[in-house]
Order: C-alpha cells, then sequence, then structure tokens
C-alpha cells in the first residue's frame, strides 16, 4: 500500500517548493474545475431491485435484462445528486453510440419502435405518498423515451436521493445505454447514461 502514497508525497514536496501565491491559484482553479464539472453531472445513476431500496443497499451501475420480444418489464433507478439541484422536467430515452470511441455525450437516441420507454413514475409520491413528487405532463418525447414534468420545481439538496420505476420494452437484443436528463428551463439541464442490454429469450 505504502507504493500508492509515494506520488502523493512527491505532488506535496513539489508544492511546498513553490511560491504560495502560486499554488493558491493552481488550488482555486482545481476547486473551480471540479465545481463546474459537478454541476455538468451533477448526479449519478443505479439500477435496484425494488422501489425504495432499504438504506445501505448497493445497487448496479448497470443492468442486463432477459426478456421475451415486446415484453413489459419493470425496471427501478435511484438518482443520487452530488451537487444541490432544482428541476421541473425528466426525460428518459435509449440511446447507442455508432462506434466505440465516440464519446457518450455524442450518443444517438435508438431507432423508432425498437426499444421503448413505456412509463415513468416516481416512487417518493407511488409508494411515500408524497404529493410534490406527483409526475404530470407524463408523455412520449418522440424518441422512444419519454419525458415528465412536476408541478413546481424540485429542490433536491446535496447527496440527496430520487428513486423512479420504468416500464421498458425490446423487440431485438440491444446493447446501449438508459439516459436520464433533469432541466429546469431550456438551458439548465445535466444528464447521466448508464450501460443497459436486453437480450431477448425465444
Amino acid at each position: 500500500m505504502m507504493w500508492r502514497t509515494i506520488p502523493l508525497v512527491m505532488i506535496l514536496a513539489y508544492l511546498s517548493t513553490l511560491d504560495s501565491q502560486y499554488v493558491t491559484s493552481v488550488v482555486g482553479l482545481v476547486l473551480t474545475a471540479i465545481a463546474v464539472l459537478l454541476q455538468l453531472r451533477p448526479f449519478s445513476m443505479k439500477f435496484y431491485d425494488h422501489p425504495i431500496p432499504a438504506k445501505g443497499s448497493e445497487g448496479h451501475v448497470w443492468k442486463i435484462i432477459e426478456c421475451k420480444s415486446g415484453q413489459s418489464i419493470q425496471l427501478y433507478i435511484g438518482m443520487r445528486l452530488r451537487w444541490p439541484r432544482k428541476f421541473k422536467t425528466i426525460d428518459v430515452r435509449f440511446v447507442e453510440k455508432p462506434w466505440y470511441y465516440r464519446p457518450l455525450w455524442l450518443a444517438n437516441d435508438v431507432p423508432r419502435n425498437s426499444i421503448r420507454v413505456l412509463s415513468i413514475d416516481d416512487q417518493q409520491y407511488a409508494v411515500l405518498k408524497k404529493k410534490d413528487y406527483r409526475l404530470i405532463d407524463n408523455q412520449e418525447n418522440k424518441a422512444n423515451g419519454r419525458e415528465a414534468s412536476y408541478k413546481d420545481p424540485i429542490d433536491c439538496p446535496f447527496w440527496g436521493w430520487m428513486w423512479y420505476s420504468l416500464k421498458i420494452s425490446s423487440d431485438r437484443d440491444w446493447n446501449g445505454y438508459l439516459s436520464f436528463e433533469i432541466r429546469r428551463g431550456n438551458m439548465l439541464r445535466a444528464r447521466v447514461r448508464s450501460p443497459i442490454c436486453f437480450k431477448i429469450k425465444p
């Protein structure tokens, strides 16, 4: 384990030789970059086996689904905020990369009528009966996914959880990503994408 601390010790030793004002500027730039990245991707997504799992339950960063062609499958996801965020609209869809090295943020929507998000529900309303978390205007987003809004913006605190259930289906074997986007207005948006795989049973 000691070898892992050697680079850190070397970095600290090097910084100690620099001018304190220069070090302060570098640290400030690094912290600013981290803050910007957290605002661009302020949350993480995991797949779960239950609507609102017990505290301490470990989710999965990817999901393999075995089902029959066209079968409706219930999928539970948890979103954890890394940065305080207020949002009103959510957009869920499946995306895929046309080639391996293309950046994930340039992924394409899946072909129409092959893999679908049929519905989305906020489990804090469906299970915990929190009225502020009721989704309205739940409709297709013209990309085989769903778009829904809250009546009033949701203010999710730092490290807070949001819980959703989806009904999804696929007509074929497929590997790609589930894309989840939150937004408030047209410009204030952020998204996360997690790998998912469909295996169709005969």
